[in-house]
């Protein structure tokens, strides 16, 4: 799934972002969770998973996230930033409209995260400030 994450990679062929996404996932389990939660939503849709399945990574994910909130070294962590900004594309395509929710609470969660992102890029210091992560620099960028 990560080839189609670069638009300009039209072969498909770069390992830019399984690589470095996955070597965050390995030190960060806010990270790992929503990296599994995307894998979750993809199965759902192909008809291999559960909704459950699905929102128990998504919360995990944001339960370790506000978990590592209170320690300075990983509030503004490349695993806390990749999992806020991960979930923020996860509220905003919708990924799964057969949950039902109720719209003002789907706008809700987009803002929280859209906002705890702002904080948490201008804490670290400015997406300049991400050269440790250039693919997230990159998509924060974009």
């Amino acid at each position: 799934m990560s080839h189609g994450a670069i638009p300009i990679d039209i072969a498909h062929k770069s390992e830019v972002v399984r690589e470095e996404v996955l070597h965050i996932a390995l030190q960060s389990r806010a990270a790992l969770h929503v990296l599994l939660c995307i894998a979750a939503a993809h199965n759902l849709y192909s008809g291999r998973g559960t909704t459950a399945e699905f929102l128990h990574h998504k919360y995990t994910a944001i339960a370790e996230v506000n978990q590592s909130l209170s320690d300075p070294r990983f509030a503004t962590s490349d695993g806390n930033i990749t999992a806020v900004f991960t979930l923020l594309c996860i509220e905003e395509t919708s990924l799964l409209p057969e949950l039902g929710r109720d719209e003002e609470e789907a706008k809700k969660q987009r803002a929280i995260h859209l906002i705890g992102l702002r904080k948490m890029v201008e804490l670290r210091g400015g997406i300049t400030a991400l050269q440790s992560a250039p693919v997230l620099q990159a998509f924060l960028m974009w």
